[in-house]
């Protein structure tokens, strides 16, 4: 029984060292880079690194490990047993050069490597003139440790492993379902219920370098590789690089940079407000009887804080899922084809932080939800945002009796009330930025009780829908009530919009994206009123920064909403699927990769359209030119990056 057990852990424990070792390697190679770790944070660096070791071996070796671990003996096991685990150590050995390849690479963007492994094929000649010019000495110390390597795993894994098995079959049997359940367990990362280890999860470590050092860098690249390859993620090529240049030009014709923006000023309408934003689960404009003129009667209390708040008629969604809109809300970076969302490898670039900016200010922050706590991966994302503090559904106790179990995506008015609780009694009386993202209206709408059934609750319907919206709305205004009645109250900036809409299936793309956009400001001052100018959720945080006052760079797809825009530039970018929509006073017309997929109203005319598409292509694949770079937001944000022809 015991080397049931033993191989395998061998094997784990082999390659720990082996990635350890490449990781202290990783560690001097730049030390620039990470010499302001303390011990302890570079540690603790290393302890969350094991996770996605363990990971990416177990997954890796799996085909070769499950045979090992059956509990039956046979004439020819050792044999088999010794053909395993050569074959294991040549997966291995592809794994740590990954590894290897990664660590080198990283100087060129900072970042791991993936999505770029996709472009291989495009130039095999520059990774081997690489390979023999710069890298060579690597690559020559790397043969004979190979061979070092090779001469141990020998030693320390497949001596002491091809032997017969003992004890009795029931016992072997039993440490084959042991040791398959650990397999399990490293596979997932260590991570026990919901979604299994991410790129994300890095993000525990620490800070920036913290990360970067946690990460596994054959992890990275092939989920990175793995996705991409799934979805397409290869850049966007509307351009020839020589033609996105001479557009930057054309376009960038003030000196300013497209998206670094510096925004506030020393004159500002809440510096040193807190900040709370509320993203509210498909929240429909349609169904909001003060945005809509509806008759639905189900939103009296958004109503009522429309009719005191700043408010944008004409907002909308960046895309069709949550976690899109909260990368759009919390990070202003484009939902593009050709790039993974945040919590699954966009958060490895250096983009802005609300979160970040604020506590250099002196400002706490809190990310909450009301379903489970890797719903999203948002505890990751709550990491890598740096917020100071994270709740999920698993934090929430029940304050009230409901006639259903707690629902998959959680009950709001527990969430708000939560909330509310902790900013009262927070650990320190400061400034703060709260995040909190809503559940109750995800489908399959769940009975929130007679008491908010405004009409018949039939299962998935829309009359259910309506019913908790009427319990959110209501939530919403206890959580409102019970904040006015606390210190901070006065001194705070509310922002309250929707991640998407409801079952967004209409065939016009305004209609498929029109959400709420609130901004409240007890003392007034933000003045309350109506905007018809356009708006997006990439716009929140440039908006935010403005009103604080901030006005350290950021980099942004969107724009302050208290600033003019230009006639012909009101509008949004949206994403449907592989469509990219512009919705605009004028009309709406969409295009992907191939093909322009539609267009209506003004837009029929090309003298009008085609202006506007060439310049949202310029705007898209410069973006995710930068993104690849990793130079969304450059490394020495001191000053805007100007074109000079």
């Amino acid at each position: 029984m015991g080397n049931l057990i033993l191989t395998p852990l061998r094997i784990l424990f082999f390659s720990f060292f082996v990635f350890a070792l490449i990781r202290l390697i990783f560690l001097f190679y730049y030390p620039d880079y990470f010499s302001t770790l303390s011990f302890f944070e570079i540690s603790r660096s290393f302890l969350v690194g094991m996770r996605f070791d363990a990971a990416i071996t177990t997954v890796c070796i799996s085909f070769f490990l499950l045979p090992i671990i059956l509990p039956f003996n046979f004439e020819w096991r050792a044999k088999l047993v010794k053909i395993l685990l050569w074959s294991t150590f040549v997966v291995l050995v592809i794994l740590w050069t990954i590894n290897l390849g990664d660590m080198l690479y990283f100087g060129e963007v900072y970042r791991h490597a993936g999505r770029e492994l996709l472009l291989l094929t495009q130039d095999f000649g520059m990774f081997f003139e690489l390979a023999l010019s710069s890298r060579l000495l690597v690559l020559l110390i790397s043969l004979p440790v190979l061979l070092v390597l090779a001469l141990l795993w020998k030693k320390l894994v497949v001596l002491p492993s091809t032997v017969n098995l003992s004890g009795s079959l029931v016992l072997r049997s039993f440490g084959s379902i042991l040791i398959f359940l650990i397999m399990v367990i490293a596979g997932r990362g260590g991570v026990l219920t919901s979604k299994p280890l991410s790129f994300i999860d890095a993000n525990k470590a620490g800070n920036e370098q913290q990360t970067a050092l946690a990460l596994n860098g054959a992890f990275a690249v092939i989920h990175a590789v793995r996705l991409g390859l799934d979805n397409k993620l290869l850049p966007l090529s509307f351009y020839t690089e020589e033609a996105l240049t001479e557009k930057t030009f054309e376009y960038a014709s003030k000196g300013e940079d497209p998206f670094v923006q510096h925004l506030g000023s020393e004159i500002s309408l809440a510096a040193n407000k807190n900040i709370v934003i509320i993203l509210l689960e498909s929240w429909s404009s349609a169904y909001i009887d003060g945005l809509a003129a509806s008759n639905y009667g189900v939103t009296p209390n958004m109503d009522k804080l429309i009719s005191e708040s700043r408010v944008w008629e004409n907002a909308f969604a960046a895309g069709q899922r949550s976690i899109e809109g909260i990368q759009a809300v919390l990070t202003s970076v484009p939902l593009l084809v050709s790039q993974p969302v945040i919590g699954w490898g966009l958060e490895q670039n250096r983009m802005t932080s609300l979160a970040t900016l604020l506590r250099s200010r002196g400002y706490q922050s809190v990310m909450m939800q009301s379903s489970n706590r890797r719903s999203y991966h948002m505890d990751g994302v709550a990491a890598a945002m740096g917020f100071d503090y994270y709740f999920g559904k698993e934090d929430l106790g029940l304050r009230l009796n409901y006639p259903v179990e707690v629902p998959s995506f959680g009950w709001d008015y527990e969430a708000l009330m939560h909330l509310a609780d902790f900013l009262e009694n927070k650990p320190e009386k400061k400034p703060f930025l709260a995040f909190l993202f809503t559940g109750t209206t995800h489908e399959p709408f769940p009975d929130p009780g007679e008491k908010f059934h405004r009409y018949e609750h039939t299962k998935n319907a829309e009359s259910a829908y309506l019913n908790t919206l009427f319990y959110s709305d209501w939530a919403l205004g206890e959580f409102m009530q019970s904040a006015s009645k606390q210190a901070w109250y006065q001194d705070t900036v509310f922002v309250f919009v929707a991640d998407h809409v409801l079952r967004a299936s209409a065939t016009e793309l305004d209609k498929s994206f029109r959400i709420p956009l609130v901004i409240y400001t007890p003392d007034q001052s933000l003045q309350p009123g109506r905007e018809a100018a356009y708006a997006s959720q990439y716009d929140v945080l440039p908006t935010l920064v403005d009103l604080l006052g901030i006005t350290e760079p950021i980099a942004s797809f969107g724009r302050s909403l208290l600033r003019p825009v230009e006639k012909e530039l009101d509008g949004v970018m949206v994403q449907r699927g592989q469509m990219t929509g512009w919705l605009s006073p004028l009309g709406w017309f969409g295009f992907n990769r191939h093909s322009e997929q539609g267009a209506f109203g003004a837009y029929v005319q090309d003298e009008i359209k085609k202006p506007i598409a060439n310049w949202l292509k310029w705007r898209m694949q410069l973006a995710d030119q930068r993104l690849i770079q990793n130079e969304w937001l450059p490394s020495e944000p001191a000053s805007l990056v100007t074109y000079e022809k």
